[in-house]
């Protein structure tokens, strides 16, 4: 894995020894092991890569970039992996093309020459953000990967254009960007920033599955899209198929994600999609998997330190158990200023400290992000499933229908019925996106008028998938460009960037997307179960009474941090908040007194977001 940045400049003019030393600074952590740079100075302006390198494939001086092409017309700077890179190359040796190194980077470039840029993107698997020059036909690309689990920040000001993987080498060139008042909208809502949008209205993110092409002479920038999840088409399978498919398509996954000059651990909770990843992964590799499981030491009963050690016994992994203690905060303020944009999912802090972890032997590990996304994990898809269900069975007379359900359950105890379904039918779109985990309604909060753009972002995402499939597929495949793009990819990117560590998700392997993305809803939830199939094979390959076992994830107590150990450093932080012109002061106090007030945690989140905001404005705002 690596780092990248660049510009293209029509005055010609070149980037300076300081700022040049400010690029390879901001990239080391992503690429600690080499760096390189190359100008062109063409007649249309000047043109510069740059790169830092973390050798996972071809670990030889060869690999290094920006790496020219075998035949002397493309440059380019890459960020990622190419799974099937060795494939590729067969494909081109046997139409006789030379290449002179064994890395995964120049197989990019000779697909390109050889068979132009849509093929060799139709061909290409794999996570990516990568510019390519092509000297011939005078044009620079910049191209993101099909999901977006790599970043490729830019930024065009009619004369030049700046990009890297890092925001804040695009924003050095930029001393006069403005905060952009919509995606803070955004993350107040959301916990991050809304994509392709960034914090700064001057910089943008390339969107996942999109290029941008900027012909050097006189052209400006051009987006386009190289690939799109394709409509719905129901397989016909039984559940017995399913479940075979699925677990064949995984293992395909994983068996790709092994290819790697160094070797690869795995992360490993108690819980499913990790646990089948961990099992997998030990049934394709003829090494014992290095495992690690991270928990807290304050909270044993709520670890899963016993269910992943009793996995990795059974697989016999080199197990590792990390137990936090007292340093979770140690690395907020540096994860702040590194992300270069607020960010509020508090799981980024055990993230980066797993991370940590196993950077310290290895450079690769397999993750289990993903399997909620592609298979129905999250509570609100069965909600959703479940509601269209129920609007199936009752065409008509809905609400009385619910009514007398919810009263006839409500005197059994049972939580969900009928008129949680009813009550979700009638959610707008966006609300039906949104995680409750932000602020929703925010006139209080803003100390000036503000139209509600969260809402708007997340309208736009539903209609973007408007009569792509039923409505939990909707549901599904709008969640990809909101909680997985601007959340989870982004937390894992950067918390494992942070150490240096490539992190390799099997789970949002396209072809498993796609296969997953077919499957009939009745067979995700088969019985009404949220993730049936990963829970039918976790049956076989974790513990056949897994689905018994107490639920217990790993939450961080914040609410509890803010009234106890970080009190003193919440309300020196929220001061500092108050000075800055967006939100109402009075409102912020009645926020925090609350909040230290509540035998709960209702309002703890909502401070976080904050407070994360205030850490991040203290490096970049002021």
């Amino acid at each position: 894995m690596c780092g990248i940045a660049g510009q293209f400049n029509r005055s010609g003019q070149a980037f300076s020894p300081a700022q040049k030393e400010f690029i390879f600074n901001a990239l080391k952590r992503r690429g600690p092991e080499a760096k390189g740079e190359k100008s062109f100075a063409l007649p249309a302006g000047q043109l510069e890569l740059f790169h830092r390198r973390l050798s996972i494939i071809e670990l030889s001086e060869e690999g290094q970039q920006p790496m020219q092409s075998a035949s002397g017309r493309c440059w380019i700077s890459f960020n990622g992996e190419i799974y099937n890179y060795q494939a590729i190359r067969t494909a081109l040796s046997q139409e006789y093309v030379k290449l002179n190194t064994l890395s995964d980077t120049e197989v990019i470039m000779a697909a390109y020459e050889q068979w132009g840029l849509q093929t060799m993107l139709d061909k290409i698997d794999g996570m990516f953000a990568f510019a390519l020059f092509d000297q011939k036909e005078n044009k620079l690309f910049l191209v993101r990967d099909r999901l977006g689990k790599k970043p490729l920040y830019y930024s065009w000001t009619g004369q030049a254009l700046f990009f890297s993987s890092d925001i804040r080498i695009v924003k050095a060139q930029l001393p006069q960007a403005q905060l952009d008042l919509a995606s803070l909208d955004y993350y107040l809502t959301e916990l991050s920033s809304p994509q392709p949008h960034t914090i700064w209205q001057e910089i943008k993110q390339v969107p996942p599955a999109q290029l941008l092409e900027l012909e050097l002479q006189s052209g400006a920038p051009q987006l386009s899209t190289y690939w799109r999840l394709k409509k719905k088409e129901p397989l016909d399978l039984n559940l017995n198929e399913a479940l075979e498919q699925t677990e064949n398509m995984l293992r395909k996954a994983i068996r790709k994600r092994l290819v790697s000059d160094v070797p690869i651990a795995c992360f490993l909770s108690g819980g499913v999609d990790s646990g089948l990843i961990t099992a997998l992964m030990a049934e394709e590799s003829s090494q014992r998997v290095p495992s690690f499981t991270i928990g807290f030491a304050e909270a044993i009963d709520m670890n899963e330190f016993a269910e992943a050690k009793a996995l990795a016994q059974r697989y016999d992994c080199d197990h590792h158990e990390i137990v936090v203690e007292d340093q979770l905060f140690d690395q907020l303020e540096d994860l702040m200023d590194y992300f270069g944009e607020p960010f509020a999912d508090a799981s980024i802090l055990p993230s980066s400290l797993v991370c940590q972890a196993v950077s310290k032997e290895y450079k690769v590990a397999l993750s289990g992000d993903g399997g909620d996304e592609l298979f129905g994990g999250y509570p609100d898809y069965g909600l959703a499933f479940r509601s269209s269900q129920f609007a199936k069975k009752y065409p008509q007379n809905q609400y009385l229908i619910s009514q007398l359900d919810k009263l006839l359950n409500r005197l059994k105890g049972k939580k969900e019925n009928m008129g949680a379904y009813y009550a979700y039918l009638q959610l707008p779109p966006e609300k039906r996106l949104f995680r409750q985990m932000g602020f929703w309604s925010k006139e209080a909060l803003y100390a000036q008028k503000q139209a509600p753009k969260a809402q708007e972002h997340l309208q736009t995402i539903w209609s973007n998938f408007a009569g792509s499939g039923t409505a939990v597929d909707q549901l599904m495949r709008s969640s990809l460009h909101s909680r997985l793009l601007n959340d989870y990819l982004p937390k894992v990117d950067r918390a494992s960037m942070y150490h240096s560590l490539e992190v390799r998700s099997p789970f949002l392997d396209i072809d498993l997307l796609n296969f997953a993305f077919n499957l009939p809803d009745e067979l995700k939830f088969y019985q009404n179960q949220n993730k049936f199939l990963l829970k039918q094979l976790a049956k076989t390959k974790i513990d056949p009474q897994i689905l018994n076992r107490p639920k217990k994830g790993f939450s961080i107590p914040i609410g509890d941090w803010l009234r106890g150990s970080a009190k003193n450093w919440g309300e020196e932080l929220l001061q500092q908040l108050k000075k800055r012109p967006y939100f109402q002061a009075h409102y912020l106090d009645t926020l925090w007194e609350n909040h230290q007030k509540a035998s709960n945690n209702a309002d703890a989140l909502r401070i976080w977001t904050l407070l994360c905001f205030e850490l991040w404005a203290e490096k970049h705002l002021d």
